[in-house]
């Protein structure tokens, strides 16, 4: 025994304290139970390479293209940065568990607000064609998804949007015009659940 290391075998994953749990619990966004925020803390790590501690865009793009068929890759850049809410570059554990929590919320107006939030691109608080284009067509890159007649391609799809929910005709889409429009036509929600098939 004199000569015999012992072995301490170090656990793969790090784990979140109960206090730390117990504060992201408290946050008025966060739905997950103490039992989902250390499975998903446990995937957080998952992707994280020695001594880093945050998500960066190139490493949420792989995370993406992973999951699903076509290219993911724009579409990844612009839900990260939904996700990077003190838009310093990179994604904190706090950010990505408020970001999943509430991308996945049954609350529409929660839901609603995140989504305009990945679609306003510059931040100005209104939603352009040119910013509504860019993001749906990158969903039809990253789903796969073929133009049919009864959807139409991405610049049909927003037209039709900006004809129905533009009320003040102003060319742009604020919250209350989006917020409007996704609760009475169920294919901006579909498209927001990255489903270009209502």
């Amino acid at each position: 025994m004199g000569n015999t290391k012992s072995l301490i075998l170090k656990p793969r994953f790090q784990k979140l304290g109960p206090e730390t749990i117990a504060d992201l619990q408290k946050h008025e966004d966060i739905d997950f139970t103490s039992a989902e925020i250390e499975e998903w803390y446990r995937e957080f790590q998952l992707h994280m390479t020695k001594g880093i501690t945050k998500l960066t865009v190139d490493v949420f793009k792989k995370v993406y293209n992973r999951v699903f068929e076509g290219d993911a890759s724009s579409f990844a850049y612009h839900l990260f940065r939904s996700f990077d809410m003190n838009g310093d570059g990179y994604v904190d554990f706090r950010e990505f568990i408020i970001g999943l929590s509430v991308s996945g919320s049954d609350n529409p107006d929660k839901k609603l607000k995140w989504a305009f939030r990945m679609y306003d691109i510059d931040g100005n608080g209104r939603i352009s064609k040119n910013e509504m284009n860019c993001i749906l067509r990158d969903i039809y890159k990253m789903t796969n998804a073929m133009v049919s007649d009864e959807l139409g391609s991405p610049e049909q799809i927003t037209d039709k949007f900006f004809t129905k929910f533009d009320l003040d005709g102003d060319g742009q889409i604020s919250f209350q015009e989006f917020k409007n429009g996704a609760l009475t036509d169920p294919l901006i929600i579909h498209l927001l659940e990255c489903d270009p098939d209502p």
